[in-house]
């Protein structure tokens, strides 16, 4: 199910808008990803800019979508390197948004390595990674925690990313090899009778049942980084996602009241989905920070 955001006055192309501003493409100043907004197929991205001396701090909106990019790759992989807390370095040019805020509509974007990627948890850029399947085309290959998925796509050699994972999380990623294979299996991803998005859990207590069910939709949040949270991005609008998820008991630790949960998502509905949904049926995931305000309370 997708969001839409309704809003007034006749709809513009936001291409065209961008005509009328500037036709003259710029290099946007490199900038940390400090938000990010999904409406449709486009990519609302903001970096705050480093301040010099006495300066104070700017920030930039960029829009990523696919009509800017030369291909359907180089816009998969704009969007995988579009993660919070990633350095960035775009080329693009100055529109308005639809919502008339100025922006900056890419066709080009790149990350940029840290002075210490080390203090930021970034994985050692000569680590490998392994390849857990390869076929004429597709490539599925592991994830080290920390690593940008920009810098994962380097080490294959600049395949298409099928799906992404944020910076902090491991695990698989799947890539493919031309963008007709890549547009193949995002139409079964997108299709529960082909791919389930499924994963475990740790969380506090001790579920009484053998699986539930939980159907409740999600206010829609963005990603507050320096909080490990997400916020409401629409406080006031109350906008809301159908959202469910089915949870499996796996195995319960008695001395500890940990329990591990499978957990499946049916519906998607929003950011943080599991752990909110986990969270409803009175049971915190572990280390997420209602678990530890409901420890200290």
């Amino acid at each position: 199910m997708v969001s839409t955001v309704q809003e007034s006055g006749p709809k513009v192309d936001s291409k065209a808008r961008a005509e009328e501003v500037s036709t003259a493409e710029e290099t946007v100043p490199v900038g940390t990803v400090v938000k990010l907004t999904k409406r449709g197929q486009v990519l609302f991205c903001v970096i705050q800019m480093t301040a010099g001396s006495g300066q104070a701090s700017s920030t930039e909106q960029l829009l990523i979508e696919a009509s800017s990019f030369e291909s359907v790759g180089a816009y998969a992989a704009a969007r995988a390197t579009a993660q919070i807390g990633t350095v960035v370095e775009a080329v693009g040019t100055r529109c308005l948004s639809r919502s008339g805020v100025p922006s900056i509509m890419v066709s080009a974007l790149r990350a940029l390595p840290q002075d210490d990627p080390s203090a930021d948890g970034v994985a050692d850029a000569s680590e490998e990674p392994v390849v857990l399947y390869d076929s004429g085309a597709y490539l599925a290959t592991s994830k080290s925690p920390g690593m940008p998925m920009s810098v994962l796509s380097d080490k294959v050699g600049g395949l298409i990313p099928v799906c992404c994972l944020d910076q902090d999380a491991s695990g698989v990623v799947v890539f493919a090899r031309s963008e007709e294979a890549a547009s193949l299996l995002w139409a079964q991803m997108g299709d529960s009778n082909y791919v389930s998005n499924e994963y475990v859990a740790l969380v506090r207590g001790e579920p009484q049942r053998e699986f539930w069910s939980v159907n409740a939709s999600l206010t829609e949040v963005c990603e507050d980084k320096a909080q490990n949270r997400g916020v409401n991005k629409f406080p006031d609008a109350q906008v809301k996602r159908s959202a469910m998820t089915s949870f499996w008991l796996v195995k319960v630790l008695p001395t500890s009241r940990v329990s591990l949960i499978r957990c499946r998502i049916d519906v998607l509905g929003g950011m943080h989905q599991i752990r909110r949904h986990l969270q409803s049926s009175g049971h915190n995931v572990i280390g997420a920070v209602a678990d530890f305000m409901a420890m200290a309370s």
